[in-house]
């Protein structure tokens, strides 16, 4: 009978140990997969790099897996964790005497545990790039972990979202935390433990729980910046919470409050700091509630930081028009001394000044254009403009025309160097930095252009045209031309090399490269240069008659006196063609003359073509015409000269 008892003894002692676990972790399932500093338990489920400390998935499980050791990465890779309703998905749980350091938790999906992650004494964890769902108590949750980050992770349709409880310095970054039953995102302390502070909220995305975001108990000198809370019942809660700073957070849309302030049995939420935050309901909900407890609490600060936006509170401003409402946004409990009129308005940026670039000019009482219109406000403001001259020579009585215009003028009435400064304010009051140009007596070197290169046939006149040469200072320029090179035993020289136009011979085929400078009667223009090509006759009249084979050949066969004239005709070409070819020059003009030329006069001679045409439609005609009579001038050209 003793022994019964002594073993029901036994049994009830092991039974409040498990109770006790699974009070923080759900319960410690007996199918649970463990992790430790040598690898997995189960090597089947995943690789194990002893190097790095990664354990990796390699497979989807139903089991829960216990982390245990310093500096260990559980990489998910994409799988995920799958529970029965109870228990814990990942597990990290050290003692106050033994903290578990450097631990890493990513790339899973885990859905339907009671916990999909509890961590309790932990140091420098990372959890990231999780989705978390259908968790029954909460989606992550962390006890006495301090030096955290909590980023990138996704959390839907759990209990609550992100839980931290006697924690400290942690990073809860990049979340998007929706549809959660209670919290979103709490911070709050156990019955006996500390408080829960010096924990950064940044950029996370609450939306459709209970209260977006808490800090409950406790939850103390902690930082909330450009976070979002919206579509919950209540926006941002302080309960109970205090030392805290809000700012640059949008609480939007929530059917309750905004920003919510409470004492509960109590423990006041005193000395928060809330300044700079986009409080916005465009319905019949209140915006801000502070319970009558609770002191201390800061909604603005001195300007230019100020106070918040409130979506119902946004005019008038007008005394002065500096962004800011002219009358306290009041509230049970509180008031907003300095409330923006715009969203955001804070955020405002200064306004850039661009008085223009430099200028150069040559003539004493030149009138100066200047153009600030460029400047601009990166806030798509309004601007005004100041102009000032902050330096002109002495005996200048230089004045702008309106200082306050965006595009002034002045006249430079003595010679020297003018400096003109901009500043531009924006109108929430903003001043830019003020910007400069310099207005200087410099000359501006001219630039040379030759014209385009050049083709032509020896002994042909080739003409050269400086005309599109240009000064920025509108001087007279004065020319000069000069071979670079030419071909061997050239005797070309210009008509006028000194002339805007000029002209030279091109005596010997080959390549003549022309140099033009200008002088704007200060400086030299950069040489600028041109190609002048000059082919022989013998080439010109060859290349004239291969484009009249290639004429000939695409005139369509109806336009023939006969479909199969072409052929015909080209082949008498071709040989005219092999005639040049061996210099014999005067049977190639007289081929040309007297038979492929009559062939092809008719509408050249007669208006239309007669008996003796191949090519019976003029147009076509025409252009092989004027083809064959260039040709024949050129061997006219080559039989003179021989």
């Amino acid at each position: 009978m003793k022994k019964a008892r002594m073993g029901n003894w036994v049994l009830f002692v092991i039974l409040v140990g498990l109770a006790q676990l699974g009070f923080h972790a759900g319960t410690l399932r007996a199918d649970t997969i463990y992790l430790s500093d040598t690898g997995w338990s189960d090597p089947g489920v995943g690789t194990w790099d002893a190097e790095t400390g990664t354990g990796t998935l390699t497979q989807d499980l139903s089991d829960s897996i216990y982390v245990s050791g310093n500096n260990i990465t559980l990489d998910g890779a994409g799988h995920s964790l799958t529970g029965p309703g109870y228990g814990s998905g990942v597990m990290l749980i050290g003692t106050a005497g033994n903290i578990y350091d450097g631990v890493t938790i990513k790339n899973l999906t885990i859905d339907g545990f009671k916990y999909a992650i509890f961590v309790e004494f932990a140091g420098n964890l990372t959890v990231t790039n999780n989705t978390i769902r259908n968790s029954i108590t909460d989606g992550i949750r962390l006890e006495s972990t301090d030096g955290g980050s909590i980023a990138e992770n996704t959390l839907e349709s759990n209990y609550l979202g992100i839980r931290l409880v006697d924690s400290a310095d942690n990073s809860i970054t990049q979340n998007t935390v929706s549809q959660n039953q209670s919290h979103g995102i709490l911070l709050t302390k156990s019955v006996y433990g500390p408080s829960c502070h010096y924990n950064v909220l940044t950029d996370n995305h609450v939306s459709t729980s209970n209260y977006g975001i808490c800090l409950s108990v406790n939850a103390t000198d902690n930082e909330l910046t450009a976070n979002s809370a919206s579509d919950n019942e209540y926006g941002i809660y302080l309960n109970g919470a205090g030392g805290n700073t809000l700012t640059d957070n949008t609480s939007s849309n929530n059917n309750q409050y905004a920003i919510y302030v409470a004492a509960p049995s109590g423990i006041t939420s005193d000395d928060n700091q809330i300044y700079n935050n986009n409080f916005m309901h465009y319905g019949a909900a209140e915006l801000a509630y502070v319970d009558s407890l609770c002191s201390g609490n800061v909604f603005h600060l001195d300007m230019p930081t100020g106070g918040n936006f409130w979506s119902y509170w946004t005019s008038p401003d007008e005394d002065p028009p500096d962004g800011i409402v002219d009358d306290p946004y009041v509230f049970t409990g509180g008031q907003d001394d300095l409330p923006w009129a715009m969203k955001d308005g804070w955020a405002n940026q200064r306004p850039v000044a661009l008085a223009g670039d430099d200028q150069s000019i040559i003539q004493v009482d030149t009138v100066v254009q200047l153009d600030g219109s460029q400047s601009y406000d990166p806030d798509g403001d309004g601007i005004t403009y100041a102009w000032t001259i902050i330096q002109k020579p002495e005996q200048s009585q230089a004045i702008l025309s309106d200082p306050c215009a965006p595009d002034p003028n002045f006249t430079a009435d003595v010679h020297g160097d003018y400096v003109i400064s901009l500043t531009v304010t924006d109108t929430v009051g903003a001043e830019s930095d003020p910007d400069s140009m310099t207005v200087s007596f410099e000359n501006i070197q001219p630039v040379a252009d030759p014209g385009p290169n050049q083709s032509v046939v020896a002994g042909e006149t080739v003409l050269l045209d400086g005309g599109g040469s240009y000064d920025a200072n509108y001087d007279l320029l004065s020319y000069a031309w000069t071979f670079t090179s030419v071909p061997d035993g050239s005797g070309a020289a210009f008509s006028d090399p000194a002339s805007v136009q000029t002209s030279f011979v091109a005596d010997l085929s080959g390549e003549y490269v022309v140099s033009l400078v200008v002088n704007d009667g200060f400086v030299d223009s950069h040489p600028a240069e041109l190609s002048v090509t000059a082919i022989s006759t013998q080439e010109a009249v060859a290349m004239t008659l291969v484009e009249t084979t290639e004429t000939v050949n695409n005139i369509a066969p109806e336009d023939f006196k006969s479909k199969n004239m072409a052929k015909p005709l080209t082949n008498k070409i071709n040989a005219t063609l092999k005639m040049i070819d061996k210099g014999r020059y005067s049977e190639a003009f007289d081929k040309l003359t007297y038979d492929i030329l009559q062939k092809t006069d008719g509408c050249a001679e007669g208006g239309e073509p007669d008996k003796n045409d191949w090519i019976t439609e003029c147009t076509e005609q025409d252009a092989v015409y004027l083809l064959v009579t260039e040709a024949i001038d050129y061997l006219r050209d080559l039989l003179e000269s021989n």
